[in-house]
C-alpha cells in the first residue's frame, strides 16, 4: 500500500478568480470596495476543486505526489495513489544502509487505465536486495487531468452556493451543503472505480 503527501500545491485552479465573481454576480467595484472578497473567492474555488477531486477520483489542478511504500509488488504493476500521472519524476528505493538507486527507467507508466499506474518492462525486474526499515520505496510524479465542462459547472455552483450561504441550507428536515445540480454534474464525471 502507498501513502503520499501532496508536496507541490497547485499554482493555477481550473477556476478563476474573474469566472468566479461572475457567478457570484460580483464586479470589480465590489472587489474594490472590499478587499477580502478576492482572497475568499480564492479559497472557495479551492475547496471547490479538492470536494470535486473527491467526487471524481481525479486530480484537477497541476501537483506534485510523493508516494512511499514498504516494499516492491509481488507482481509487475504499482497502482498510484492519485492520478491521473502526467509525469513520472523519478522512482527510487533505498537499501539497507540507506543508499538510493534511481529505476525510473525500469517501468512504464500507463495513464490510460483508472487508476494511473507503472508497469515493471518485461526485460526488467524489482530489486531483491534488503530494503532500508521504513518507506524505501518512492514515487514522486505530477498529476493533472482535463476539467470537463460538467465540472467546471460543479465548481461554480459549489462557489456560488457557498458564497451566498455562510452555512448549511436548511429545506424543512434537510440540510444541504453542496447544491443539487453539482452533486448531479459531478456525478456524471464520476469515475466508476471511484
Amino acid at each position: 500500500m502507498l501513502n503520499y503527501k501532496i508536496t507541490t500545491q497547485p499554482t493555477t485552479e481550473p477556476v478563476t478568480v474573474a469566472e468566479a465573481m461572475q457567478q457570484c454576480r460580483l464586479t470589480a467595484s465590489d472587489l474594490a470596495a472590499d478587499t477580502n472578497l478576492t482572497a475568499e473567492l480564492q479559497r472557495l474555488i479551492v475547496a471547490a476543486r479538492k470536494y470535486a477531486e473527491g467526487v471524481v477520483g481525479k486530480s484537477l489542478a497541476e501537483k506534485t505526489v510523493t508516494a512511499v511504500c514498504d516494499s516492491f509488488p509481488a507482481g509487475n504493476v504499482i497502482e498510484l495513489p492519485v492520478s491521473t500521472i502526467k509525469t513520472l519524476t523519478s522512482l527510487s528505493y533505498k537499501n539497507e544502509a540507506g543508499a538510493s538507486t534511481d529505476i525510473t527507467n525500469r517501468v512504464i507508466v500507463d495513464d490510460f487505465i483508472f487508476p494511473s499506474r507503472l508497469i515493471l518492462k518485461s526485460s526488467e525486474n524489482w530489486p531483491t536486495e534488503t530494503l532500508y526499515e521504513v518507506n524505501p520505496i518512492t514515487i514522486v510524479y505530477v498529476t493533472a487531468d482535463t476539467t470537463t465542462g460538467n465540472i467546471k459547472a460543479a465548481m461554480l455552483l459549489m462557489i456560488a452556493h457557498w458564497f451566498d450561504n455562510r452555512a448549511e441550507v436548511v429545506t424543512g428536515q434537510e440540510s444541504f451543503s453542496i447544491p443539487f445540480g453539482a452533486e448531479a454534474l459531478l456525478g456524471q464525471e464520476r469515475h466508476p472505480y471511484t
